[in-house]
């Protein structure tokens, strides 16, 4: 009897342990997870509805959105780093020692040449259309820690980056202007200057690196626009901070990194004016507005800039660079680029892309028709 109550109770915890987390699967439509930087995978119905497979799709769903897959990932990497020395984690991996830690999303494998000459296109066209408006405009582009620190990858590892000699080719047979800043902060990492952190946010450069990236994007703006402002070292507060966990983790470090500022109040977040009165990709919402009024004064430049996740290092920089910085998410909504520049009317375009983001699954060129039709039902709701 009593064997008999044991096997009852160990059913049912295992029970447990398989419905809870299914009975707290998240639901919610167009969902964007901080934790993955990406929306999770929809519903099967609605995938198979668009023409995808049903059981490919439902696996995505259930793998994204299960109930304390958090706390699942979080429990399963500590465990195999403290038994094996491992990092098994879907963001991150350690490099060839635990002293260096790199993004997994670094290392695709890029086979789509053709995405990238209709990327190319579009970026020309932004451009073009920015021309003849009489719009200053750059493109730039923000490589990722493993294209700087390639000797540190793990052993064996193929890291492939042709492809992005191929999309710069294609940019100048265009004849974009555009700031690639592989060269320069591979000199500064190699110089010892603090750009890439060692393990915190290992999918990002760091604030050290975002000034001299916005710096290289502000002097090919200013040949155009004289009267864009390049920041001054004088002019931002180099700091530090520590660090005790991965960014998106529980993975505990133990990090000094920069965290920089400038110095003075005079933004003013006027993000509230925009929110609502013009239609924004529901994965891909953001949405930022600031005035500077020193940079006013000057007669300093407006700026928009279709800008991905580099953003959270780059905006102090780009505030401090313009009379007004406003910031529309890159993925989805730079494919629309006409309809941001008619909202906000700036004398400056940026079109700022991080290395891995370059795909079908941030730019869904095929869409660009689509999104069109849902900005057109928006407005009219507001006529």
């Amino acid at each position: 009897m009593q064997h008999k109550r044991i096997n009852i109770i160990v059913i049912l915890i295992f029970a447990l342990l398989i419905v809870v987390p299914l009975l707290c699967t998240n639901t919610k439509k167009g969902y964007i997870s901080d934790f993955d930087n990406r929306a999770l995978a929809e519903d099967p119905f609605t995938v198979k509805k668009q023409g995808g497979g049903f059981s490919g799709a439902a696996e995505d769903y259930l793998m994204d959105r299960i109930g304390f897959r958090r706390a699942m990932i979080d429990a399963y990497v500590t465990i195999n780093d403290k038994v094996w020395g491992i990092l098994a984690h879907p963001m991150y991996m350690y490099g060839q020692d635990k002293n260096e830690i790199f993004f997994t999303g670094d290392t695709f494998q890029y086979d789509d040449y053709g995405f990238l000459d209709r990327f190319a296109d579009l970026t020309a066209e932004l451009q073009n259309y920015c021309k003849d408006k009489g719009i200053a405009f750059v493109f730039q582009y923000e490589p990722d820690k493993s294209a700087i620190r390639t000797d540190l990858l793990p052993k064996g590892l193929n890291y492939d980056t042709s492809w992005v000699d191929y999309l710069f080719k294609d940019l100048d047979e265009r004849g974009v202007t555009y700031v690639n800043n592989t060269g320069m902060l591979k000199e500064l990492d190699a110089s010892g200057a603090d750009v890439y952190n060692h393990k915190y946010d290992a999918g990002h450069f760091n604030d050290n690196a975002a000034y001299y990236s916005v710096n290289a994007a502000l002097q090919a703006l200013q040949a155009q626009n004289p009267a864009v402002h390049v920041n001054d070292p004088s002019e931002i507060a180099f700091e530090t901070t520590v660090e005790h966990k991965l960014k998106q983790s529980d993975y505990v470090i133990d990090e000094t990194v920069p965290k920089n500022g400038y110095h003075g109040e005079w933004m003013t977040n006027i993000s509230s004016d925009y929110e609502g009165t013009m239609y924004v990709s529901p994965k891909w919402p953001a949405i930022e507005s600031y005035t500077n009024s020193v940079r006013t004064a000057e007669g300093a430049p407006t700026a928009l800039v279709f800008g991905g996740s580099h953003i959270e290092y780059e905006y102090k920089y780009l505030q401090n660079s313009f009379s007004q910085y406003s910031r529309i998410c890159n993925y989805y909504n730079v494919l629309n680029y006409d309809y941001y520049i008619e909202k906000f009317q700036p004398d400056v375009v940026i079109f700022e892309v991080s290395q891995r983001t370059i795909n079908e699954d941030y730019f869904p060129l095929d869409e660009r028709e689509a999104l069109r039709a849902e900005i057109e039902a928006f407005e009219a709701t507001r006529q």
